[in-house]
C-alpha cells in the first residue's frame, strides 16, 4: 500500500521537507509515469531522504500501484490532492518537476513550475520549447539514462541547479495574461479586417 504521509510534514499548509521530487497531474500513458518511476527509483534507493510527490491528478490507479510496487517505491511515494492554493508552495518546494510527457498542448505545469522558481526536466518535444525556452533542463525523448543524468545533476550540483531557476524566471516573466489577451485581440482584429 502506498504511504499517504511519509516524511513531509504540513503544518497551516506549509511544507517543512523539501527533498521530494515533483510529479503534477495525470498519469495516462503518454504522461510517461512509467519512465519518471524508472528515472527516480535509482536515485531514492541511494538516498532514502528523497521522496516522491504526486500532486493531483486523480487517484492513484490500479496501474499506477503495480508500477510503484514494481519499482519499489510505494514507501517513498505521497498522492497529494491539492488546493489550488497550495500549488505554488508545492513547487517552490520541490528540488525539481519532472514533466516527463510525450506531447502537451501547451503545459501550463512548465510555466507554474519556473514562476515558482522550480527547475523543470523535460524532453525536447512538443511546446516545450517554446514555453520553457533556455530554462528547461531537456532530456532526450524516452531516454532512460539521460533523465537519469539530468536528475542526478540538479540534485546534487547547486550551481547548475540555481543557474535554471534564475532563467526559468526570467523565461516565466515572458508570459502574462493580460499580454496573451492583447495579442489575441489583435489576431481577432487582423482575421477580421483581411
Amino acid at each position: 500500500m502506498v504511504s499517504l504521509f511519509f516524511n513531509i510534514i504540513q503544518q497551516n499548509r506549509v511544507w517543512y521537507h523539501t527533498d521530494y521530487i515533483l510529479f503534477v497531474g495525470a498519469r495516462p500513458a503518454y504522461k510517461n509515469f512509467e519512465l519518471f518511476l524508472q528515472a527516480v527509483a535509482p536515485i531514492l534507493k541511494k538516498d532514502a531522504d528523497f521522496k516522491i510527490v504526486a500532486a493531483g491528478g486523480g487517484k492513484l490507479s490500479k496501474n499506477d500501484l503495480k508500477l510503484l510496487e514494481k519499482y519499489e517505491l510505494s514507501s517513498q511515494l505521497l498522492y497529494y490532492r491539492f488546493e489550488e492554493s497550495e500549488l505554488e508552495a508545492l513547487y517552490q518546494h520541490a528540488q525539481c518537476f519532472i514533466f516527463p510527457s510525450e506531447y502537451e498542448g501547451f503545459g501550463i505545469p512548465v510555466l507554474e513550475a519556473m514562476a515558482n522558481g522550480c527547475p523543470i526536466i523535460l524532453p525536447y518535444q512538443s511546446s516545450f520549447p517554446e514555453v520553457a525556452g533556455e530554462a528547461g533542463i531537456y532530456f532526450k525523448t524516452n531516454d532512460l539514462d539521460d533523465l537519469i543524468e539530468k536528475i542526478t545533476k540538479v540534485l546534487y550540483n547547486p550551481t547548475f541547479k540555481t543557474s535554471f531557476i534564475e532563467k526559468g524566471k526570467i523565461q516565466a516573466a515572458k508570459f502574462n495574461w493580460q499580454e496573451a489577451a492583447n495579442q489575441c485581440l489583435t489576431t481577432y482584429k487582423e482575421a477580421i479586417y483581411k
